[in-house]
């Protein structure tokens, strides 16, 4: 099988142009779903040196007003039909938002394990601490993935 690195952004995870995330309960950002004669695992490479350089996942999730408060980002496989699969990866929004232009320090995102299939998809969703509205406009997120053509 034969693979290859991307990256999806903001625009690929973002379903509208704002989100509406009440405090404590998860909103979906968005989703993104796979193409036909396509797999996709997130994150890419293994953690054994810089020849197999791992993936990296930077994620700045903000509000054309005030400052967002802090919150947890859930990253998961959904069905075709849209029911929950698998959580993929779970964590702070602090963990992956720590500099915008040097990978070097961006988390790193090894290749997981699970390849999501064709017309499966991957949902973006964020648990805020404080009761805000996100925008895409003053949102940036780089989430580097693994795809296979089948």
């Amino acid at each position: 099988m034969e693979t290859y690195n991307s990256t999806l952004t903001q625009v690929d995870l973002f379903d509208t142009a704002t989100v509406v995330c009440t405090a404590g309960l998860y909103a979906r950002l968005g989703t993104y779903v796979v193409s036909a004669g396509e797999m996709l695992s997130i994150g890419h490479g293994d953690d054994n040196g810089y020849s197999n350089a791992i993936g990296r996942f930077y994620a700045l999730l903000d509000s054309s007003g005030p400052a967002v408060s802090a919150g947890t980002i859930r990253i998961s496989a959904l069905t075709a039909q849209g029911r929950p699969h698998s959580i993929l990866w779970e964590g702070r929004g602090s963990l992956v938002d720590n500099n915008p232009t040097d990978r070097t320090k961006q988390y790193p995102f090894p290749q997981g394990d699970l390849w999501i299939t064709q017309d499966k998809m991957l949902e973006f969703s964020y648990k805020i601490d404080v009761t805000a509205t996100l925008t895409l406009a003053d949102s940036v997120i780089r989430l580097d993935v693994t795809k296979a053509a089948v």
